[in-house]
């Protein structure tokens, strides 16, 4: 995938890296 449909990419504070939402796991199975 090479851009997220939904826009829904973000910083996860306790990792300090990016980390998205679980909207596309349909997809990814």
């Amino acid at each position: 995938m090479q851009a997220c449909p939904y826009d829904a990419l973000y910083i996860d504070p306790n990792q300090g890296t990016a980390a998205k939402c679980n909207y596309c796991v349909h997809r990814l199975e």
